[in-house]
């Protein structure tokens, strides 16, 4: 076992040109503290140490195993990468949006937290495999994080500042056609930026809010929901219930538009800022 760790050739990928730019383009950034930390505790090599074991040593612990270990302290690894680019979704939500984009056929995807790009590059070529005539917009605000290798003719990434909500682009967002895939991936201010987002969305639009299963206390997961039913939002169980009750990241936010739904305009002072994850 130790001759091949040895032998394997070391083919780094992802991680070190992510925390890379992290640290030229925002160094004060706790977040890149923290990636820079993960890296050299978790370092992204398909020839480390321990990536083969003989299979009589592997512990069994029956069914749910992969989901007790997947979100292990082992963090992002090789496998949850997207051509070599880092792709935070679990397989389960992938296989749901496969889906989603198949049924919708959105013109339009609006991701809000692009990390490396791996995960909009896996829309606009599942959108291409698929035949779909649909753009994807990817939006954070560490754009400058974004791998140059995450290309495609129909992906855009876009800075904004979610925490000034000014920053989005609203003549974009009034031109982008519909159906809207919207996935929220950023966990800041995500109240107001599921209101904003809502007064430019149509009967038939999505809008899915990710990791609703880990981040934010029960009372901030109880106002989020209460928001996105005043708003005119449904859960749609074929997705959020797709592979058993809430078998997702995003649990009971699958949200949609039905037809009749009214128009919402948003008002900046009616709610806080309500934020899972900082950066700062």
């Amino acid at each position: 076992m130790d001759d091949i760790a040895a032998d394997t050739k070391m083919k780094h990928i992802v991680a070190e040109e992510y925390v890379t730019a992290l640290q030229q383009h925002y160094p004060d950034l706790a977040w890149t503290q923290t990636a820079t930390r993960l890296l050299e505790a978790h370092p992204f090599d398909y020839g480390a140490e321990g990536r083969y074991e003989k299979p009589t040593q592997r512990a069994n612990d029956g069914i749910t195993g992969w989901i007790t270990h997947s979100f292990g302290p082992q963090g992002y690894n090789i496998s949850r990468v997207y051509k070599g680019l880092l792709c935070g979704k679990s397989p389960i939500d992938l296989w749901l949006y496969a889906a989603c984009l198949w049924e919708l056929k959105p013109r339009t995807v609006i991701e809000l937290g692009s990390l490396q790009g791996g995960s909009a590059l896996w829309l606009a070529d599942q959108a291409t495999a698929m035949g779909l005539d649909c753009e994807v917009h990817s939006f954070d605000l560490l754009s400058k994080a974004v791998s140059p290798r995450a290309r495609h003719p129909s992906l855009h990434f876009h800075q904004v500042d979610l925490k000034r909500l000014e920053s989005l682009q609203v003549g974009l967002l009034k031109e982008l056609p519909h159906p809207w895939l919207v996935i929220d991936d950023a966990h800041v201010n995500v109240l107001n930026v599921l209101s904003v987002l809502r007064q430019f969305m149509q009967a038939g639009d999505y809008f899915v809010k990710e990791d609703s299963d880990g981040l934010g206390t029960t009372t901030q997961n109880a106002e989020y929901l209460s928001l996105a039913e005043s708003l005119g939002f449904y859960v749609d169980r074929i997705y959020a219930d797709g592979f058993g009750f809430n078998v997702t990241t995003a649990r009971n936010t699958w949200f949609t538009l039905l037809p009749g739904c009214d128009v919402h305009v948003h008002d900046p002072k009616a709610l806080s800022d309500m934020t899972w994850e900082e950066l700062t």
